[in-house]
């Protein structure tokens, strides 16, 4: 039943076009130069052979041929030389010509199958490598790059051309002149190579740059263009730096690709070691006019400077895009290490980049390790490979099978992403890697050593972008001309012009066909050229296996430079289909893996592609896989196989029974060390479907067993070292136990951190260390030590890594050293201690005064700093002959004059300072005398009068102390001073001259005199009153004031009043006096001590009022006469002249006639207020108000009013509990009155209503104060206010809907939460591995689900948010149904496919012809193609639901 999974490689793998010729570097003929080397023939030429298949050929060198065979995925290494040894001597091929054919020269390289071939010349550190191209890719036209030398040794540029056939005429147009002369630089000149393997070599000028040197096979004499090998080498190269002088150098040698096969778009990536971030770049061009943009960190620019015409260059440590408007070639070169800052191993070397349009999937390739070339041969130590892949297919990638352990790295503005892997341990045992990925893409294998690299393209099509043959095989990828015996291919050819004719010639095979004037089925612009394809309609199969040769023949109108008929020959390999059979190995048990192993005979061709369906609808893609089944039960398992050819094989069907049993296991997180709390984390697994672990049996070797009821870590603490056995062991909840799963533990010591430490002294101490660190297990022997100096400043000195260090420090620090140190088994601890016996030299230093006064004793205060230590010693020299020892001395010199002081001084480490000398100057003093004011008073400005005599300089200031505890600092001859008190003073003066000296302090005492103090008591009288008694009430502070004289004036005013008082002044004490108007007087008061003090006190305002008051006042009513409310009344009263003098008021005249309110100072309209007892019962009060109001002594009036009171209310408002800011409203009752008045309260304030509704949200958080106010039936108010919390409640986003794949895994991530001391509870807990945390993760889900995630904060306050789950579960197509019309089962529904957006479902017929297709699958397939429905029968289907789960494929049948 072969016809029933052939469909599926269509779909896997995609429908290709399979070119007429092997486009790739894979190939059965090849052909190699040997061009010159610096070394000659000491030089040696590896090459280096692989297949993705058993292989076998011959390399033919000279005379001598060499056998060889290729197993699948391995190298095989041929060396030629050096000199006549080797596998061959390299004796007869190395090239020697300056200028010349030199005959059967060629290497060749022949096999029976394709493989890859790389060609390496070595000489220790000169070595260069290039991947070689196959015959099939070859082509007559090639553009050289190449590098100038900038290094010491002579260097010559060469180019070398081989012959594939016989009569091969070449056309040479170099770059520069050759090294004979005879070679022009733009001007072209042929040779010709008579029979193939003939080389022609030629050398150019000493250090000359060849880039942009052409070679290409023309026609002539009737001679066709044939193909040529072409290779651009150097004997020497070493670039690109001049200072440093470029002295690092290595050979250059490559084999260009074919302009034909040039393109539009590339990519790079900088190379490993690029120490100066700084890789070359060259892009070729053949049209000068060609536009070339780069695009680098995502900004793109037109490149300029055109060199010769031939190239760009720039250099960049950044990957980087290319783009051309025309084909185009990019080389990268590879930079001396001296060029290289700092120096890293590296060598010049220059590496052909292949266009993207070149790129393959599928490469085999080899890491020059030094380990596979001749011993002394090669210094590379370090291999690499460069990948540049679409980022899409990048987690496809895989070298030989494993993903790389290096990360894809994204090229900014574009699709790609690079990946730099360090291949260098895995090709010390297996040089060869096979690279695939699901996209083609880019690669670069290189090397480097000391001072020398290598570096090839690893693989790539060198494919004739613009004439090609191509046949059609569904399900083919062999990159050769192929076909599997009786499927159905078709034949196309490709040309960049229109012929006029093509004729197919299948010899035998079929019938010729020919066209005249053929008409291109379809035509297209390549690189800007246009191309036309020509298709033979017809469908071809061939039954019978074997090798058949199809030519193809046409005529080209225009010509080509060659010739204008072109014979295309190529051989076309028909294949037998694979047998298949498997077998496989159980133990019966689910959860234990089954192994199936292939046994499939492919007539030797690579099987690309297994296919298992293990019957539970799954599947397999490798070789023997390795299955597991998650439920028990019969499991019907089918295989097939597909080879490259396109051959697909019959099905084998197997059935197979299994079942069930726990799996236990644990994991131990870090290092094992004594002391350490240790984590035992569960893995154990239990798959079905069904069942679930009900118990988990710990013994961790020390305590007690655990019997743990869920899967939750354990925490051991290994007190003591040892070797320990740990287990676990499973239980289901149907009593299942598992195998005991145990590890053996070795719990290690951890290091006894210790060091010691010396002490110096600047100005450079160095300090050892020592570290005494010690283990109890006796492996100090192995420790790790890393030392901190706690000098950042020092940089890459700060750190050491040995046992005893040392370190100069620059200062005193003091700093921090710590020393931590690592066992053997990773145990670490460490140590901290301060270095800080670091002496500085002590500095000398002193202070004293620049100038002093004679008689002054100097004290010479050291100020010397001893820095780490102190200062002990001390040495004083005075230059007045004596000396001191001591630390500050102190220094009284006998006469006025100059000196000099001089100090060095010794810390107790006896280090000696620097020398200090300092000057003083000894100045004499001036005389000291003052004068004082005659009369002393206090209060009164006194005057001082400094009469001192300067002795020396000028007399600048005097100080003085007025005994009152003020003074005086002033440079005037005379100051003034008040004294507030009266009393004796003893007055201290000092006089200063410019100098700065002063005399001793003069004394002098004084008597200051008190002043009297005025004053009185004036009468209030009315124009009635028969006299006015002034009263004096005078004072002073010695108590004389029995001594005062007086003068009162009674009529001051200007003009006086007419008519006067009687008397108008007195100078009695207390004068009586008889005023004769009505009026305001003003009046004046002086008294004067008995030591002739005065005091006075004028313009005394007195009123002498009318003698006719009139009591009067109104009752306000403007804050409601109220209980609880102040009455207040407003005096209306008034006199005839003046003013009321006083006022009397009796609140409750009917019952507290004795209780008065007196007013001694009343004015006109004072409001009074007053409150009468709060009360609520009764209604109402009445009082009487008695208001009496005086203008005199003998003056007065009085009125009475009745005022009512009405009752108030009693409100109270009890504490509110806090609420959340999310709570509901709620009614406030804690507020009422409880007076029992009538009446109505409400309620005001942020967050509540009128009616004690309180909305904490309205609110706000915060702390907010509540009001109810009650206002009783006569409008009397009362209210009350009390405060309510409102705390905040957490915010919380649980996120957009997710969707996670049945029995998956995925952790919550897109939910956020803010808050103080937040706590979260997931609801319902299924499916998730904890309830309790914000992102937990959802482990093997069966149905969807909505989570209620609820967070509280610390006040108690929540908050939710729900998150939707939509578990995609495994669409399940069913494998019939019948599109009958009968209106049951007649659609193919797929259970669960529409819960995948974008799912592609797509079935075909036996012969491998689509027949239904649909993005989606919201219409269900009723078994109709194109409107019409297909034959009963089984149909092959493969479904891509994507969003994470793999494809899903097998049979439908449509019964009707």
């Amino acid at each position: 039943m072969r016809i029933f999974f052939c469909l599926i490689f269509t779909v896997l793998f995609g429908t290709q076009l399979l070119h007429a010729q092997d486009f790739s570097n894979r190939g059965k003929d090849f052909w190699i130069a040997y061009p010159s080397h610096i070394d000659g023939t000491n030089s040696v030429m590896g090459l280096y052979i692989t297949s993705d298949q058993n292989a076998s050929g011959t390399i033919k060198v000279g005379a001598t041929s060499i056998s060889f065979t290729v197993t699948a995925n391995t190298i095989t290494r041929k060396f030629l030389g050096p000199n006549a040894a080797g596998d061959a001597p390299n004796t007869g091929v190395h090239l020697t010509a300056q200028d010349g054919i030199e005959v059967g020269k060629g290497i060749r390289v022949t096999s029976d199958k394709p493989v890859v071939v790389y060609a390496h010349i070595i000489r220790s550190a000169r070595s260069g490598a290039t991947l070689v191209l196959p015959v099939s890719v070859l082509s007559k036209e090639y553009i050289l790059p190449s590098y100038r030398n900038v290094g010491t040794s002579a260097s010559f540029g060469e180019l070398a051309v081989v012959a594939t056939d016989t009569n091969t005429v070449v056309e040479i147009t170099p770059a520069v002149t050759s090294r004979s002369g005879s070679r022009a630089a733009g001007v072209p000149y042929t040779i010709t190579l008579a029979n193939p393997g003939d080389v022609y070599q030629v050398q150019f000028q000493q250090n000359a740059d060849i880039s942009g040197t052409i070679v290409r096979s023309i026609a002539a004499n009737g001679i066709k263009c044939k193909k040529i090998a072409v290779f651009s080498a150097t004997t020497w190269s070493a670039f690109d730096c001049t200072t440093p002088v470029a002295s690092g150098g290595d050979n250059l040698f490559q084999q260009p690709f074919p302009t034909t096969s040039w393109g539009k778009n590339f990519l790079t990536a900088p190379f490993f070691n690029n120490a100066s971030n700084r890789d070359i770049i060259r892009v070729f061009v053949r049209d000068p006019s060609t536009v070339v943009q780069k695009t680098e960190a995502g900004v793109t620019t037109t490149l300029t400077g055109l060199v010769n015409g031939s190239y760009y260059e720039y250099t960049t440590g950044n990957p980087t895009a290319i783009s051309a408007d025309k084909p185009a070639s990019v080389v990268m070169y590879i930079r001396s290490q001296t060029c290289q800052s700092p120096a890293v191993n590296t060598d010049p070397e220059m590496v052909i980049i292949n266009p993207v349009e070149q790129t393959i999937n599928d490469i085999t390739v080899f890491s020059a390790h030094q380990n596979f070339v001749p011993t002394g041969q090669s210094q590379v130590s370090n291999h690499y490979l460069n990948i540049i892949i679409k980022t899409a297919a990048a987690p496809s990638f895989r070298i030989s099978g494993v993903a790389p352990t290096a990360a894809f790295t994204p090229i900014p503005g574009t699709a790609y992403s690079y990946l730099r892997e360090d291949v260098t341990a895995r090709s010390a045992t297996n040089p060869v890697h096979s690279l695939k990925a699901d996209s083609a893409f880019i690669a670069i294998a290189y090397g480097f050593g000391n001072v020398e690299s290598y570096g090839y393209n690893a693989g790539t099509n060198v494919k004739d972008l613009f004439q090609f043959i191509d046949t059609k095989n569904s399900l083919g990828t062999a990159p050769f001309p192929a076909a599997c015996i009786n499927s159905p291919f078709n034949f196309s050819i490709t040309f960049p012009y229109q012929p006029d004719s093509i004729r197919w010639d299948f010899g035998t095979l079929f019938p010729a066909v020919s066209y005249t004037s053929p008409i291109p089925d379809t035509s297209y612009m390549i690189s800007g050229r246009m191309v036309y394809r020509f298709r033979i309609t017809q469908t071809y199969a061939i039954p019978t296996a074997g090798t058949y040769t199809v030519k193809v023949y046409a005529r080209n109108p225009l010509g080509d430079g060659c010739s204008s008929d072109q014979e295309i020959e190529f051989d076309l390999q028909v294949f037998n289909p694979p047998t298949t059979d498997f077998t496989y190995n159980s133990t019966g048990c689910t959860d234990s893996a089954v192994v199936f192993t292939s046994n499939t005979n492919s007539g030797g061709r690579p099987i690309i592609k297994h296919y298992w369906d293990f019957g539970d609808g799954t599947t397999g893609s490798v070789a023997n896989p390795s299955k597991t089944y998650l439920n028990p039960g019969t499991y019907t398992v089918k295989y097939v196989a597909l080879t490259d050819i396109g051959c697909i094989s019959d099905t084998v069907t197997k059935t197979i029974t299994l079942t069930k049993i726990p799996v236990a296991k644990f994991g131990i997180l870090d290092s094992l060390c004594v002391g350490k709390v240790l984590t035992f984390r569960d893995s154990s697994s239990l798959s079905g479907g069904f069942g679930s672990i009900t118990n988990w049996n710990w013994n961790t070797g020390v305590g007690n067993p655990i019997n743990n009821t869920s899967s939750a870590d354990i925490t051991p603490t290994y007190a003591a070292t040892g070797t320990y056995t740990a287990s676990l062991q499973l239980r289901t909840n149907t009593g299942c136990y598992s195998p005991v799963y145990q590890k053996s533990i070795t719990i290690r010591p951890k290091p006894t951190v210790d060091f010691t430490l010396s002490h110096g002294c600047l100005p450079n101490p160095v300090i050892n260390f020592n570290s005494t660190s010690t283990i109890a297990d006796g492996t100090q022997a192995g420790f790790k030590y890393l030392w901190n100096f706690g000098d950042a400043a020092s940089g890459a000195l700060n750190t050491a890594t040995v046992q005893s260090p040392s370190h100069g420090y620059p200062s005193v620090g003091p700093f921090n050293v710590q020393l931590k140190v690592t066992s053997m088994y990773g145990c670490i601890d460490s140590v901290t201690k301060v270095a800080d016996k670091i002496y500085p030299q002590p500095k000398a230093d002193f202070t004293a005064p620049a100038e002093v006064c004679w008689q002054t004793a100097i004290t010479f205060t050291d100020a010397s700093n001893g820095f780490t230590h102190p200062v002990t010693k001390w040495e004083w020299r005075f230059s007045d002959g004596t000396s001191s020892t001591q630390k500050n001395p102190v220094k009284n010199f006998t006469n006025p004059g100059t000196y000099t002081a001089t100090l060095w001084v010794f810390t107790d480490q006896n280090c000696v300072s620097d020398t200090v000398i300092k000057t003083v100057v000894i100045n004499p003093w001036p005389t000291a005398n003052f004068t004082t004011s005659a009369v002393l008073c206090e209060k009164n400005v006194l005057t001082f009068t400094n009469t001192s005599v300067a002795n020396a300089g000028n007399i600048t200031r005097a100080f003085w102390d007025f005994g009152d505890g003020n003074t005086a600092n002033v440079n005037t001859t005379a100051t003034t001073h008040t004294y507030t008190n009266w009393g004796n003073y003893a007055v201290r003066f000092v006089t200063e001259t410019d100098k700065g000296c002063r005399n001793d302090t003069l004394l002098k005492n004084i008597m200051i005199n008190p002043l009297p103090n005025p004053g009185y008591v004036l009468p209030e009288v009315c124009l009635n009153d028969a006299l006015a008694l002034f009263l004096d009430t005078s004072s002073i502070a010695d108590n004389s004031a029995a001594q005062f004289t007086y003068l009162w004036r009674f009529n001051t005013s200007s003009p006086a009043i007419v008519p006067g008082p009687i008397p108008a002044s007195s100078t009695l004490k207390n004068p009586a006096v008889k005023f004769n108007k009505a009026d305001n007087y003003l009046l004046s008061l002086t008294v004067t001590s008995k030591d002739g003090c005065k005091d006075s006190v004028v313009a005394i305002p007195f009123t002498v009022n009318g003698s006719v008051p009139n009591a009067d006042f109104t009752i306000l009513t403007t804050n409601g006469q109220c209980s609880n409310q102040d009455i207040q009344i407003k005096d209306n009263s008034t006199v005839d002249f003046g003013s009321v003098t006083k006022v009397e008021i009796y609140w409750d005249n009917t019952n507290a006639p004795a209780v008065v309110e007196t007013d001694d100072t009343p004015t006109p309209g004072k409001i009074y207020n007053h409150r009468y007892p709060d009360f609520q019962t009764p209604l109402s009060k009445t009082y009487q108000i008695r208001y009496r109001t005086y203008s005199g002594i003998l003056c007065v009036d009085e009125q009475v009013k009745t005022i009512t009171i009405n009752a108030s209310p009693l409100t109270q408002f009890t504490a509110l509990s806090a609420v959340c800011v999310n709570d509901n409203s709620f009614q406030v009752t804690q507020a009422s009155e409880l007076g029992g008045l009538q009446g109505t309260g409400v309620y005001s304030g942020k967050g509540i209503n009128a009616a004690g509704l309180f909305t904490p949200s309205n609110a706000g958080v915060g702390v907010h104060t509540l009001r109810y106010t009650f206002t009783a039936a006569n409008g009397c108010v009362h209210y009350s206010e009390q405060t309510i919390e409102i705390w905040p409640k957490p915010a919380v986003n649980a996120g957009a809907d997710i969707t996670v794949l049945e029995d998956g895994i995925r952790k919550i991530t897109d939910v956020t939460a803010t808050g103080t001391g937040l706590q979260f509870l997931w609801s319902p807990a299924t499916y998730l591995d904890k309830d309790t945390i914000l992102l937990p993760t959802i482990i093997g889900p069966k149905d969807d689900i909505t989570y209620i995630l609820t967070v509280t904060n610390n006040f108690g306050c929540t908050a939710t948010d729900d998150l939707f789950v939509k578990v995609l579960k495994s669409p399940h197509p069913p494998n019939t149904f019948t599109p009958n019309g009968d209106g049951i089962n007649d659609f193919w529904e797929i259970k669960f496919i529409n819960d995948y957006p974008g799912s592609v479902i797509e079935v075909y017929n036996t012969a491998g012809t689509m027949v239904y297709r649909s993005v989606g699958y919201s219409t269900p397939w009723d078994g109709k193609w194109k409107g019409q429905p297909l034959p009963a029968g089984t149909y092959y289907y493969v479904i891509d639901p994507k969003n994470g789960r793999k494809r899903i494929s097998g049979y439908v049948t449509i019964l009707r």
